[in-house]
């Protein structure tokens, strides 16, 4: 015989004493129950929140690494840039020595010209 069975069967009064004790004794026990799969709940969300920092920590790493590829391949294209530029004013340069050059050649040419005229 159980405990339960000797209260109950020691007398009458004890019966209502006995039914309370069942009673909170399931209610704990669903309460146990239901606590047991709260915290399981608890943390498979502690698991996906998880996941999702470490998702958004790599992302977060990734677009920094794109970033820098930016960055580096703006600054890149810059010193290119700075290097055209510089080509294009070397050649500006050239360019007017050479328009000076001949204008002092054609100046010449019509010298040689002139005096080539008062020979005839």
């Amino acid at each position: 015989m159980g405990a339960m069975d000797a209260l109950n069967a020691a007398t009458p009064e004890n019966a209502d004493l006995v039914d309370m004790l069942e009673n909170f004794m399931e209610t704990s026990a669903a309460a146990q129950a239901a606590e047991k799969d709260a915290l399981e709940a608890l943390r498979k969300r502690e698991e996906e929140l998880e996941e999702l920092r470490r998702r958004g920590a790599e992302e977060s790493n990734e677009h920094s690494r794109v970033l820098d590829n930016h960055k580096q391949e703006n600054e890149k294209l810059l010193e290119e840039l700075a290097q055209k530029d510089a080509e294009i004013d070397k050649l500006g340069e050239d360019l007017a020595q050479k328009n000076v050059e001949n204008v002092r050649l054609s100046a010449e040419n019509e010298n040689l010209a002139g005096d080539l005229a008062q020979k005839e």
